[in-house]
């Protein structure tokens, strides 16, 4: 028999995860990082459509990214409670577990979820002022660096994750819908940032330090009025970006991923297993970006045996 090169999946001393809440599929035209990145390193960077499950809200869906079960509707009444402590297994507590370094800044869901002593480290701030378009981001954009040197300074044997939960784009939203003046300024803030940080990856891999996984993502959309909670194109699509230090294993299928055969009311509700870019700012018109048409679409779902996988956990 023939021999091939062997796929193997980086080892990545540090894995980064940047959560922009309720950032919409169709607002990926406006981050020019991405855009850029995808054509100068296609090696380096993946894109997809990031399709979440019913309901969406921030702790359901949060608590299915981490655990890989399917939050009912039922579980939105347990919103607003404090301290919900998960118990089911999970990729946080089996990170930790494994003497990965698991470090949260923002979103003070996180803490509900996943109380701090839990965790290695924990920068909360409180999350229902929708009211307050900056305070959080502002609270991430300081500490999550921070958290980055602690990472990079760290003597353990495993790998370091840090989480930088963001809820402008949420609450921008909320106050004044996605069309807002406010919503060009906080994703620009959000490209400007995942630039800042992505830096950061190729510097630390420049210097030996180790290779760096890094994910920004959505954990839902949002109407045009900014809300969600339901089942809606519009609410269940966000996307997900990807950046690795070192180069991602070859694409042997050039970003159209075959898909297994899809029952009729999943194809019917999805659509093709392709997603066409468009811009929130031109009433979601057709766009190329980065030299493309379309991104594959990929199921949260998913996330969590993928992310499990590169930690080995």
């Amino acid at each position: 028999a023939g021999c091939s090169t062997p796929r193997t999946v980086p080892q990545y001393r540090f894995v980064l995860m940047l959560i922009v809440d309720a950032i919409r599929f169709d607002f990926i035209p406006q981050f020019k990082s991405i855009e850029k990145t995808l054509r100068d390193q296609p090696s380096k960077a993946r894109l997809f459509d990031f399709v979440a499950d019913a309901p969406t809200t921030t702790m359901q869906r949060l608590k299915a990214l981490t655990t890989g079960g399917l939050p009912t509707f039922v579980d939105m009444g347990r919103s607003f409670e404090a301290g919900i402590d998960i118990q089911e297994d999970n990729w946080v507590h089996q990170a930790v577990r494994a003497g990965h370094e698991m470090r949260v800044v923002g979103d003070d869901t996180w803490v509900s979820l996943y109380p701090e002593h839990r965790v290695t480290e924990a920068l909360p701030f409180p999350s229902l002022n929708v009211k307050d378009i900056d305070g959080c981001d502002d609270h991430v954009i300081k500490h999550f660096p921070e958290q980055l040197e602690k990472a990079a300074g760290s003597s353990v044997d495993g790998s370091s994750i840090v989480v930088g939960h963001f809820l402008g784009v949420d609450h921008i939203g909320h106050r004044f819908g996605i069309e807002h003046p406010e919503m060009r300024r906080k994703v620009q803030q959000m490209d400007q940032f995942l630039d800042q940080i992505k830096d950061w990856a190729v510097e630390t891999s420049a210097k030996g330090k180790g290779e760096t996984l890094l994910l920004l993502f959505g954990d839902h959309g949002q109407t045009i009025s900014g809300d969600h909670g339901g089942a809606t194109l519009e609410e269940v699509e966000s996307f997900l970006f990807a950046f690795s230090s070192a180069d991602f294993i070859d694409d042997p299928f050039h970003g159209k991923l075959p898909v297994p055969d899809q029952t009729a009311d999943f194809a019917q509700f999805l659509g093709p297993p392709h997603t066409q870019f468009r811009d929130f700012l031109s009433g979601s018109a057709p766009v190329s970006f980065a030299g493309r048409e379309t991104a594959p679409r990929i199921l949260q779902s998913d996330f969590v045996p993928t992310i499990s996988a590169a930690q080995q956990v």
